[in-house]
């Protein structure tokens, strides 16, 4: 039974003694259904305000997840090009010789920005006999015509000796003996002609070779060339 049904059965129950006036019980059902449409009102109301607070809430939440999150990784891919000469921070510590150079010198990189570094000074012979220019670095007693730095016109930095306590990445340096050098580089050749010393491919760089001059079976000098130059044979 509805409500209206109900009102209805009460006024016209005959033990009820009050005397209705006319249209009274008409009035008593509208306002009774005004208060429960009123009612429903209200508990819409309420439910769209828990909705709001709780969205709100959640995007909140949301924020400060992406406020503690880490921002994206970022680094060398495999294969990338080497770094510009002027990128200090991506290059090799002092103390390493290869795959590309040794510090902030670079091979191929030009004189004048060689120069620049401030790491190397001239020869008291600048020029070689094949008209390469030759350099020794800054803390190094210079021996005339002994260049531990070498400049082609045409291929730039040509040649790098390494400094003291340099090694390569794979731990070779001055001092090594003969068997740790040969299992480290095993397609070690002779090239250069002079007795004890031989190349070998640099790992990393197919551009470029170690030139390995060996002494009473110690390695005693340590360089990084070019393949391709015009300096010497």
């Amino acid at each position: 039974m509805n409500l209206d049904d109900e009102l209805r059965r009460l006024f016209d129950d005959e033990r009820v003694e009050l005397r209705v006036r006319p249209g009274a019980e008409q009035a008593v059902v509208r306002g009774a259904r005004r208060r429960r449409n009123r009612r429903r009102v209200t508990a819409v109301g309420a439910a769209a305000v828990a909705v709001v607070a709780a969205l709100a809430g959640g995007t909140a939440l949301n924020g400060l997840g992406k406020g503690s999150s880490a921002p994206p990784a970022t680094g060398a891919v495999d294969g990338a090009p080497t770094p510009d000469v002027a990128d200090w921070s991506a290059l090799p510590p002092d103390d390493v010789l290869g795959p590309r150079g040794q510090g902030r010198l670079r091979l191929g990189m030009s004189e004048a920005e060689a120069v620049a570094t401030g790491l190397i000074k001239i020869n008291s012979k600048a020029e070689s006999n094949r008209g390469c220019r030759g350099y020794n670095y800054v803390n190094e007693v210079i021996r005339h015509g002994y260049y531990s730095v070498l400049f082609s016109e045409k291929y730039g930095l040509v040649r790098l000796e390494a400094r003291d306590g340099a090694k390569t990445p794979e731990g070779i340096g001055v001092g090594s003996p003969v068997g740790e050098v040969s299992r480290r580089y095993t397609d070690t050749r002779s090239r250069h002609g002079a007795v004890g010393e031989r190349i070998t491919d640099v790992p990393g760089n197919p551009d470029a070779n170690y030139w390995l001059i060996v002494r009473n079976d110690v390695l005693t000098e340590v360089r990084l060339e070019l393949k391709e130059q015009d300096c010497y044979p």
